[in-house]
């Protein structure tokens, strides 16, 4: 499939999409604090197991906001952009689900890229179970770089589509198909917030 020369464009998260995640993470922020300060109140109370719920609770909270936050870090940072000749990426370290893949940023040549791929992974959390589809470039020297992933949107079975536009978009400019590889499963660890664990790459 020959290479497709296409005006120069760039893929990045949307506005509100961005926004919104800050949001939340500000708000669990506000949260975490409010119910650390309404412990030590009861503390000072004379209510030790109570304030002792709420630190709990505190420190759970504060392990959200540590995810919402690099969520909403990799929102705005995530950018990809395609020249005449080479892809420009801005890939931060969080902007996968469950995994972490490395950081990139740098300019890609096109005639590098062999092979656009996309795989479903499913990642278990107790009863729970989320799937994304995960984009990813093959290189000719065999490195793998990992765009990231479109999520499930809630309560509507649809996806988010932001990764498999600008994938589909790089296979063209690139002159490649884009190939659905094998469904992969990671570790979801303790509710999605430690311990987990992406699936290796082929």
């Amino acid at each position: 499939m020959p290479p497709t020369p296409i005006a120069p464009v760039v893929f990045r998260h949307q506005g509100l999409e961005r926004y919104t995640s800050l949001i939340a993470a500000l708000l669990m922020a506000g949260l975490a604090v409010g119910s650390c300060l309404a412990g030590l109140g009861i503390w000072a109370g004379g209510q030790p197991l109570e304030s002792l719920i709420l630190f709990v609770l505190a420190v759970f909270i504060a392990g959200l906001f540590v995810y919402i936050w690099n969520d909403s870090v990799a929102k705005f940072g995530w950018k990809l952009q395609i020249g005449v000749q080479a892809l420009r990426l801005n890939l931060p370290g969080t902007r996968s689900y469950l995994s972490r893949p490395p950081a990139f940023e740098g300019e890609v040549p096109l005639r590098t890229i062999t092979g656009v791929e996309w795989r479903e992974e499913r990642y278990t959390m107790g009863p729970v179970a989320v799937v994304v589809k995960a984009w990813s470039l093959r290189l000719r020297d065999g490195q793998r770089i990992v765009l990231g992933e479109d999520r499930p949107i809630p309560r509507t079975g649809d996806y988010t589509t932001l990764m498999r536009q600008a994938g589909e978009a790089v296979a063209k400019a690139a002159g490649v198909r884009p190939m659905r590889l094998p469904d992969a499963e990671g570790s979801g660890g303790f509710l999605g917030l430690a311990f987990t664990r992406g699936p290796d790459w082929p």
